[in-house]
């Protein structure tokens, strides 16, 4: 839903291209009105301070939103204050294997553990790619230690530093329980299964997965690479019994795709990675609102559409006719369904005081004129957010309104 909110920096904005940019009001307001407080605090030094959006207030192009000390969509400020930037990018979350906290090591053992989500201030992604694999053809389990899992078989591709083993539920948006990195390096490859885990509910309660990666340092903000998760059958089952087909953790191939395109020779991408941009595809006019799409480049996937509100347009007109308007002349302005105007218009009038002004809408579905007298001033009239109504405007001045037959 398409939002405006006049003094909190709701106004047109598009992106041209840009893949990191600050937020706009819409968008603070779609993906993370859930957040607020100090979730959406700017800290630096331990000091808190107020961060940019890039959405200009509607009516007044030199200011723009922001998000004030306590974490709330505030009131316009001046474009050249010193406040802090928040970089946001849109990422493609099917290309995500997880997420966890930057500061936090990947096991370098065959332990396996949970993954921190505690009071993580910066996360760094684990993306899945092509040109890394891991695979083996038996898993079984040891004969004096009963949560130690060896691997028969095991393959993986020469790129990549390292082989993890990774445990998920069994729902349809898994959450992983536990991860680690496999023994690979020794006779036997294998890794110990947590004690929170028993053998005869792998397939039932959770499920087991390998995954090549190839990882950056610990407290670094590059994302990690990783293949394509191969799943692991439970110890003793036929391998061909492990259904894979509809795993939500396996990325689907296109239906174009031969089987072949898994092989580490391949380079075509088992993701199309989607590309936005918003593309007005209905220009407003000034009696009818238009609508944009937040289309992909690429496929033309829509993700979100917003109203391209046909106000401005209208205030635009509005302005322009009163602007151009004959010497002691009288213009009629057409508003359609619109009741209102705003500083711009009301400016414009001012300016010209031999000017009468007749104004026409719509209230309740009834026709009306506001007829106002050359020299009146409308200026006075605006509330606080820059607008005045044709009622209130009627009252102010004693002009009665007519119904237009």
């Amino acid at each position: 839903m398409a939002i405006t909110i006049y003094g909190g920096g709701a106004g047109d904005n598009i992106l041209n291209g840009d893949e990191v940019f600050f937020l706009s009001a819409q968008e603070l307001h779609d993906y993370v009105s859930h957040t607020q407080g100090d979730d959406l605090k700017a800290y630096y030094n331990n000091d808190v301070g107020m961060w940019w959006l890039r959405s200009p207030y509607a009516y007044d192009n030199e200011q723009v939103g922001l998000v004030n000390q306590n974490g709330n969509l505030s009131n316009i400020v001046s474009v050249d204050g010193s406040y802090a930037a928040r970089p946001a990018f849109n990422i493609e979350t099917s290309a995500v294997l997880f997420s966890a906290d930057s500061a936090w090591p990947k096991p370098t053992d065959d332990v396996l553990m949970p993954i921190p989500t505690d009071n993580v201030n910066t996360w760094r992604l684990t993306i899945l790619t092509n040109g890394l694999s891991a695979a083996c053809t038996s898993v079984e389990q040891d004969e004096t230690e009963p949560q130690k899992i060896l691997l028969g078989g095991y393959t993986k591709t020469e790129t990549g530093d390292r082989t993890s083993v990774m445990v998920t539920n069994m729902a349809d948006n898994p959450e992983i329980l536990f991860y680690g990195k496999l023994s690979d390096a020794g006779e036997s490859v294998f890794f110990l299964l947590p004690d929170a885990l028993s053998v005869d509910n792998w397939g039932t309660e959770y499920k087991v997965y390998l995954v090549r990666e190839d990882i950056h340092e610990e407290n670094s903000f590059a994302s990690d690479l990783a293949g394509i998760p191969f799943r692991l059958s439970a110890p003793g089952a036929d391998s061909d019994e492990t259904e894979t087909e509809d795993d939500p953790v396996i990325p689907k191939k296109d239906d174009n795709e031969s089987d072949s395109s898994s092989s580490k020779s391949s380079s075509k991408s088992h993701h199309h990675v989607h590309d936005y941009e918003w593309a007005m595809t209905k220009k407003p006019t000034p009696y009818e609102d238009g609508e944009y799409e937040y289309r992909c480049k690429g496929c033309g996937h829509v993700a979100d559409t917003a109203k391209a509100d046909g106000t401005a347009a209208l205030m635009s007109a509005m302005k322009k006719t009163i602007e151009t308007a004959p010497e002691n002349g009288t213009v009629r302005l057409d508003c359609g369904y619109y009741m209102s105007l705003n500083h711009a218009v009301a400016e414009a009038h001012d300016l010209r005081t031999d000017v009468t002004v007749i104004f026409t809408f719509l209230d309740k579905g009834v026709r009306k004129e506001l007829t106002i007298p050359a020299g009146t001033l409308l200026v006075p009239m605006l509330n606080e957010y820059g607008w005045a109504g044709f009622l209130f405007i009627g009252c102010q001045t004693g002009v009665t309104l007519t119904e237009v037959k």
